[in-house]
């Protein structure tokens, strides 16, 4: 599989359901109507409240999205304070969503089940590339949201689900998994600005210039997911997919940063710590997205800066 070949029936998918989701959610937001997360507000003022359960199959951003997406926030955060702006250690992007709405113990036993197997999950699950960054927006929240290159990102998801279907596991996603986004902000408050001025600001913001990224590195996550915090999830393990064509294995990654390559049959179940990644981590994470090496003291950098973060996680200060 050739993951720099353009599949244009994906891209066409993906970019079709991005604008018909900002062209059908404009009348509500002309209007000021927005769908306020009321769960969110609650968790927001009494952190632990949301008990919605959920096992996910994730992709962190590398330090350029992560950037791309902190100036963008920047901007919306300046019309629209009083929103949810969603930290820089909580971005993520959905592979597969395996269950939501569970008690948060059926989680974590699912999330059990499937890491006991996740040598013959992620079997054929290929590292993929996204790029053509753009703001995708409704009236629930905004989103950067990315074009698939190639078709590895749904061959991917079409292996896994089907995999875990051989496990007796039905997928049960919130939506189709047709799209590629990092979620930005969620809506908890009325709009303060006019919302003629509001639609204006997310329909002329630009993304900034082009940027391709590979997404390579899958975290098995259980718990409160709804949002992504990092408070409220937990991480199984993570995995580094190497291409399918090549290998029919994984790379285990451990907190230190250092690789090992894995085969299915040596993937086991390893619980792991959100707390320990430091510099080390960061630096597998670009080395993993295909990105030019960075110095310890720029890693160092990045790893505070998660975990400041971390430490508050419903902060604003993080975007500064």
């Amino acid at each position: 599989m050739n993951a720099e070949r353009p599949d244009s029936t994906d891209r066409e998918i993906f970019e079709q359901r991005l604008e018909e989701r900002k062209e059908r959610s404009l009348p509500a937001l002309l209007a000021g109507r927005l769908r306020i997360d009321e769960i969110l507000k609650t968790e927001l003022e009494a952190p632990g409240s949301d008990q919605r359960g959920g096992v996910t199959l994730i992709v962190r951003p590398p330090a350029e999205v992560i950037e791309r997406a902190s100036r963008i926030q920047s901007r919306l955060q300046a019309v629209e304070p009083s929103q949810y702006y969603c930290p820089a250690g909580d971005l993520h992007l959905t592979l597969v969503e395996i269950c939501h709405g569970r008690t948060l113990s059926e989680a974590r036993l699912l999330a059990q089940r499937v890491s006991a197997a996740i040598g013959d999950v992620l079997a054929e699950a290929s590292r993929f590339w996204l790029d053509r960054p753009r703001l995708g927006f409704d009236d629930g929240g905004a989103a950067l949201s990315f074009l698939p290159v190639g078709a590895a990102l749904q061959s991917t998801r079409r292996s896994i689900i089907e995999r875990l279907g051989k496990l007796g596991v039905d997928v049960q996603s919130r939506y189709p998994a047709q799209s590629a986004h990092v979620t930005l902000m969620r809506y908890t408050n009325r709009l303060r600005s006019r919302p003629a001025n509001w639609v204006r600001c997310l329909q002329s913001l630009s993304p900034g210039p082009p940027l391709r990224w590979c997404a390579a590195r899958v975290e098995l996550t259980h718990g409160a997911i709804w949002y992504g915090m990092r408070s409220r999830v937990s991480v199984w393990d993570r995995f580094h997919c190497l291409d399918a064509s090549r290998s029919r294995g994984m790379r285990a990654v451990n907190h230190g940063g250092a690789d090992r390559d894995w085969t299915p049959r040596d993937v086991g179940l390893r619980g792991s710590s959100e707390r320990s990644e430091g510099g080390g981590a960061v630096a597998a994470e670009w080395r993993a997205a295909g990105l030019p090496g960075r110095g310890k003291a720029r890693c160092r950098q990045a790893a505070g800066a998660r975990e400041g973060s971390d430490r508050n996680p419903h902060s604003g200060a993080a975007w500064r």
